[in-house]
């Protein structure tokens, strides 16, 4: 049978050693040492002139992380016997040059019971080192048959971990905001939060956030136990700061840039033709082929869950394109009607004396004419076509003067070019105006001084008679024209609304439409297959309706060249360097 071992085993209650409390104040503590006898009994005495059986205590003092305490502190250090039977000598030395408190406990009796122990209390215990362990090293010297030898223990000296402050400002932010995370903690040997890092007792760090967050403090003592505190970071519902479009109306292949800006999103969508996600602040050129609602949606946090916020706008869209860009051929100065009017589906134009044509508005073609009668052209003309002839009322130039110039009625056959002079009458003295023919009947009004109609027949030899139609509510914009054997009149009232009249003979007129808006400083009546069309600044229309089809661009004050051919209305710009734009829409 194997020799049983006669041991001694060491506690130490409390395992750690507080010195610092919660507010920074140095305690004085306690702790015990216990010795407790194992196995059997250990049967010696102590012999004469023996040494007697001890146990040593070696604790490190100093101003060091792994010193109890320090020297001067040391000596306050008390220890006593606090139970167990038996008498024991206790004594306590300092070692300045090892730097060891030193406690050697003498038994008087070493003939321990088998269920023996002993405690002993150390007393005045303080420090105010704050860092690191201590090590307790016990040796047993002159115990017969013990096996302990010599044993280390660790003392700690532990104090908690006080969190300061722990703040985060702002508590709620916008997605990809920066804010503020400020912390001061006392007693930590490391600090951790999560998503940063090992970081200091005491330090300020700037964040990004870009998702709801919490941030963990992670504070370890110097024993290894972990503090915990949390700051929440919330996040602000996405918004839509703008959402735009480059222009308000887009004609027919045209590109619509939209742009947009949205804050505290991490990602948008625009439909139709966003095509996936977008960034949240950005551009997207689009084609639409009609009226169309662009929808921008923005997603982000409200708080810690997903959310999202839309936007939406509509943009307008006309069939009005711009065929091109092209040089027009008579001179801006040219006091000209600016009517484009139709022959053998093309555009023909009056002036500087000659006659242009173009199937497209983008090149002109002069057309070749014989016998022009005068030797200076026409003040103020206006023209029209009937039976397949061109014909220019107008002013002649006599004394640099226009006021009071006899009136001419120049006719271009335009299928050969030959001008003559048709006839040849006193009134009207000035010609500013329209004119229209329907059968043979001629009108054409008269602006001055007051608003008429003058009218004439072929039967009549020339001579023109006046109708004189509200004068004194009418202004000095007119349009006449002819279609279906009627004359119609396009007149702007002094409350810059337009309405349109009919009549057989130029004579009994009936209104029959009314454009309510303002047209601004032109308008043109023309007409195609059965309808009669109304174009302003705001677009064109059709008489007796209400939807207009808007023009895409802004004209300014300039009074462009408009005519119906071939069942499109051509809009053309007065030149800009030499060059006009085209636009166009098929009615």
């Amino acid at each position: 049978m194997a020799e049983m071992q006669n041991v001694l085993r060491f506690e130490i209650t409390p395992s750690n050693i507080i010195f610092i409390d919660r507010n920074g104040n140095v305690q004085e503590n306690e702790f015990e040492f216990s010795v407790i006898k194992h196995e059997k009994s250990f049967g010696s005495h102590v012999q004469e002139n023996a040494v007697l059986p001890h146990i040593i205590l070696s604790i490190p003092v100093g101003s060091g992380e792994e010193d109890l305490c320090t020297l001067r502190q040391a000596q306050d250090i008390r220890v006593m016997q606090s139970a167990g039977d038996g008498d024991w000598r206790i004594e306590t030395n300092i070692s300045v040059e090892a730097g060891v408190f030193q406690c050697t406990l003498w038994p008087r009796d070493v003939d321990f019971t088998e269920n023996y122990s002993a405690v002993f209390r150390f007393y005045k215990l303080h420090t105010d080192l704050q860092r690191g362990g201590v090590t307790l090293r016990i040796e047993v010297s002159d115990f017969q048959d013990v096996k302990t030898g010599v044993t280390a223990m660790g003392l700690y000296k532990e104090y908690p971990v006080t969190v300061l402050k722990y703040e985060l400002s702002p508590k709620r932010a916008e997605l990809m905001q920066q804010a503020t995370l400020s912390w001061e903690i006392e007693g930590a040997r490391n600090c951790y939060i999560t998503g940063i890092g090992e970081v200091k007792p005491v330090q300020t760090e700037v964040v990004t956030v870009k998702n709801p967050q919490v941030f963990t403090l992670t504070a370890v003592n110097y024993k290894g136990k972990p503090e915990y505190r949390e700051c929440e970071m919330l996040l602000s519902p996405p918004k839509i700061e703008t959402f735009t479009p480059d222009r308000e109306l887009v004609f027919k292949g045209q590109e619509l840039t939209l742009s947009w800006k949205a804050v505290s999103a991490y990602q948008v969508y625009v439909e139709p033709g966003g095509n996936g996600p977008l960034p949240v602040e950005g551009s997207l050129v689009v084609h639409p082929d009609r009226e169309t609602q662009y929808r921008l949606t923005a997603i982000g946090y409200d708080g810690k869950n997903v959310s999202a916020v839309s936007s939406s706008l509509t943009t307008l869209y006309t069939r009005w394109e711009l065929a091109g860009s092209g040089r027009f051929p008579v001179k801006e100065e040219q006091k000209l009607n600016r009517r484009l009017l139709e022959w053998e589906k093309k555009l023909v134009l009056y002036g500087d004396m000659k006659i242009y044509t173009s199937s497209d508005g983008l090149s002109w073609q002069e057309k070749k004419t014989e016998n022009y009668p005068l030797s200076n052209p026409l003040m103020g003309h206006t023209a029209m076509l009937a039976d397949g002839k061109l014909f220019l009322l107008g002013g002649r130039q006599e004394g640099g003067s226009e006021t009071g110039s006899p009136c001419d009625v120049l006719v271009n056959q335009l299928s050969d070019g030959k001008w003559s002079i048709e006839k040849e009458t006193q009134p009207p003295n000035q010609t500013w105006g329209s004119a229209a023919a329907a059968g043979d009947v001629y009108l054409h009004s008269n602006l001055l001084g007051n608003s008429r109609i003058l009218t004439t027949k072929r039967q009549e030899n020339g001579l023109w008679s006046s109708v004189y139609i509200k004068a004194e509510e009418w202004t000095d914009a007119i349009q006449l024209l002819s279609f279906r054997e009627n004359f119609y009149l396009a007149v702007r009232g002094k409350n810059g609304t337009v309405e349109i009249y009919c009549s057989r003979h130029g004579k009994d007129w009936q209104e029959i439409w009314s454009c309510r808006q303002d047209v601004g400083d032109w308008f043109f009546l023309d007409q195609w297959e059965n309808d009669l069309y109304f174009i302003n600044k705001s677009g064109i229309c059709a008489v007796g309706s209400d939807r207009w089809e808007k023009l895409p661009a802004d004209l300014g004050g300039d009074v462009p060249y408009v005519g119906i051919v071939n069942g499109s209305c051509y809009l053309i710009t007065s030149p800009t360097e030499g060059e006009s734009q085209i636009w166009k829409i098929s009615l």
